[in-house]
């Protein structure tokens, strides 16, 4: 609006000094005399008000089947489409640009000449040819944008943001070397200064959103502290509760005030430096697919092949990597780590349980698990992947037909040789305590391959 009011007077002061010098305007700027100039530009203001209102409702209505579709939380991810943004300004200023050319339009003036802003009308007619692109746009990005698959990839996007973020992080200890000098000195400052720790409280309730590392690392440096951050983003705080503490305690109140401003406190949870944010976004709408009012296999399945995709790419980064430095080597922040394990219980454990009498959800679930495990060194997270799978054959693997139970049985033994880890129960001839070995998971595997349809979801019979 204020853009289109600036080229509202620009456009004036222009035809103004066109009129006063008594050029003859080209005849691409003609638009005839001040009737003919009132009928387009008000023809045009009257239509781009119209498609305004249109536009404004059909995003209300995508924001509301987004809403009871894929869940509330992903309303942000619509809002922040850049053709929605685009097409709403574009219709907005050139309804408000038309008035104003509208208003200065004049059959007679003080001194009995017309004044019409040819200038003006010319940007206006423009104007509506760039709305009507941006209209097409819209439509094109909202057609596309409702359809799973681009949601999921949108949300899984975010969370490589995230990742990606990470790993360009100047601050954080990347190398070998600077993660050991900053362990010890970390436990160099808790040994020797740890009674003088003192405690930073908040003062309102809410989720952190956003801990300012930069600024927290800056102010620390010059109060020759380090802060130790006792939550993560996504962690839900009340007021006066603990949430992080200076050593020494004396540069308590020069970090109190900066430490309180740059770690961020709101309403709600963002996916800012929250990974568990969107593990937890495309888990809930692969439950909102699997419940029975719903019951869309196939949504479900792509949220499971993302979350399979997220994981790896979670597996390859080092996620405890926490304790940040200043320019100098000398360590400034902790904060607590990721949980690699956990993301893993919080992607698999709600989709198991509401995929239990599902085989292809179960199918699925199992080979994304061996998909992970391939990638995965961490001994916990190993172990996670191994309980999920563990207990997926054991709760799942009763309830399906023979056929499909035969199915994820092979799968679950691949799992297991990948892992090296125990079935906990007998699995295609397999007793508890038996170990597996590669060929006999390989043979499993390749049983399974055969098994799967070439169409539809696997499992799907």
């Amino acid at each position: 609006m204020v853009g289109a009011i600036v080229l509202a007077l620009v456009t004036r002061q222009i035809d103004q000094a066109l009129g006063s010098r008594g050029r003859r305007l080209p005849a691409l700027l003609d638009r005839g005399d001040a009737e003919d100039l009132r009928t387009l530009v008000g023809t045009v203001a009257g239509a781009s008000i119209s498609t305004l209102a249109l536009v404004l409702s059909l995003t209300m209505v995508v924001l509301t089947i987004a809403s009871t579709q894929f869940g509330p939380r992903l309303v942000r991810t619509f809002l922040r489409s850049r053709a929605t943004k685009w097409t709403i300004s574009a219709f907005t200023g050139l309804f408000v640009f038309s008035l104003l050319v509208l208003d200065s339009t004049s059959s007679v003036s003080g001194e009995g000449e017309a004044y019409v802003p040819s200038v003006g009308g010319s940007l206006v007619l423009v104007g509506a040819l760039v709305a009507v692109g941006c209209l097409v746009w819209y439509v094109e990005d909202i057609a596309s944008s409702i359809q799973l698959p681009s949601v999921v990839a949108a949300v899984v996007a975010d969370m490589h943001a995230a990742v990606e973020e990470i790993r360009r992080d100047a601050l954080v200890a990347g190398s070998g070397a600077h993660a050991a000098a900053f362990a010890q000195q970390w436990e160099e400052v808790r040994s020797s200064v740890e009674s003088d720790g003192a405690a930073l409280v908040t003062g309102s309730s809410g989720y952190v959103q956003l801990i300012e590392r930069d600024q927290i690392v800056r102010a620390a440096t010059g109060a020759n502290a380090v802060v130790e951050v006792l939550v993560r983003p996504g962690d839900f705080v009340v007021c006066g509760e603990m949430i992080a503490r200076v050593y020494p305690g004396s540069a308590l109140g020069a970090l109190a005030s900066v430490c309180a401003h740059h770690i961020d406190v709101g309403r709600h949870r963002t996916l800012d430096q929250d990974l568990q944010m969107a593990v937890d976004q495309v888990v809930e709408m692969a439950l909102r697919a699997l419940s029975p009012a719903i019951n869309d296999t196939f949504t479900g399945l792509t949220c499971l092949d993302w979350l399979s995709d997220a994981l790896v790419t979670l597996a390859r980064t080092p996620l405890d990597l926490t304790r940040f430095g200043d320019e100098s080597g000398s360590i400034r922040l902790v904060e607590r780590p990721h949980s690699f394990a956990g993301i893993v219980h919080s992607a698999y454990e709600k989709i198991r349980q509401s995929g239990v009498d599902n085989p292809a959800v179960t199918i699925r679930l199992m080979e994304s698990i061996a998909r992970v495990a391939r990638v995965v060194d961490d001994p916990d997270g190993r172990a996670a992947l191994a309980e999920e799978a563990d207990t997926c054959f054991h709760v799942s693997a009763p309830t399906h037909a023979p056929y499909d139970r035969a199915d994820l049985s092979d799968r679950y033994l691949e799992v297991c040789a990948i892992l090296r880890s125990v079935p906990v129960v007998a699995a295609d001839g397999l007793a508890p305590g038996d170990t597996v070995d590669r060929d006999r998971a390989d043979g499993a595997a390749r049983r399974a391959s055969e098994r799967r349809e070439p169409d539809g979801p696997t499992g799907a019979r």
